[in-house]
């Protein structure tokens, strides 16, 4: 799962427990959980397990590894954390360019020169032996499965998402009946004053004067009503 920024706008608190939830799923899951973050507080940043850190101007690498040790990272790499700050809020100052001359810029080249190889020799042992496949995990599980390996980069076929999601719209219609006649409402008053203003407009003389602004009326009128209809 990968989530970009899922605390903007949330206050400290709520950030807090949008994160615990998080964590729950991918600790009782076993789910892989990516999040791009800014500034949480300690709390929040003592439950990521793995960080990276990005500076910008252009976009560099600065630290990849655990968040318990990016700390002990920073100070060896003479930026060690104040007594009793908030580790994400130093690193943010150390690695933002034009704050702290040069660090951005010396924490790059440190992990090209450390950190890089290391990474890169991580990745190779993975693309050497990727592991069981899905269906093979199936298969040693026992569990008796139907499913059909199809070449898409999709999970699953049109049809099933079509299903999924027109259920979803007529689930979130329904709980909200209010909403919905107002559509409806909404859509009959326009019908009504767009017959009554283009009444036999396909007769109408001359020809193409008069059919053009329906045509374009009609078109402007489907573009912008979807949005309210997309779940």
């Amino acid at each position: 799962m990968f989530c970009d920024e899922p605390t903007s706008g949330l206050s400290s608190t709520d950030a807090e427990l949008c994160v615990k939830v998080l964590r729950v799923m991918a600790t009782k899951w076993g789910a892989t959980v990516i999040v791009v973050i800014h500034q949480p507080r300690v709390e929040v940043f003592r439950m990521f397990d793995q960080l990276i850190l990005l500076t910008a101007m252009p976009g560099r690498v600065v630290y990849t590894g655990e968040a318990a040790g990016a700390a002990e990272y920073f100070k060896e790499s003479a930026y060690p954390v104040p007594v009793g700050g908030n580790p994400a809020d130093h690193f943010l100052d150390v690695i933002t360019p034009g704050l702290d001359d040069g660090a951005a810029d010396r924490l790059a080249e440190r992990w090209i020169e450390e950190q890089l190889p290391r990474e890169e020799l991580k990745v190779a042992k993975i693309l050497a032996d990727p592991g069981s496949r899905p269906l093979d995990l199936l298969a040693m599980a026992g569990t008796e499965t139907s499913v059909r390996q199809q070449r898409s980069v999709y999970g699953a076929n049109f049809q099933t998402q079509l299903r999924a999601v027109l259920w979803r719209k007529l689930s979130l219609n329904w709980r909200n009946s209010s909403q919905a006649r107002s559509q409806v409402f909404g859509s009959l008053l326009v019908a009504a004053g767009v017959g009554s203003m283009f009444f036999d407009v396909g007769s109408a003389e001359p020809k193409g004067a008069y059919q053009l602004p329906f045509l374009f009326n009609m078109v402007m009128h489907v573009a912008m009503s979807s949005h309210n209809l997309m779940p």
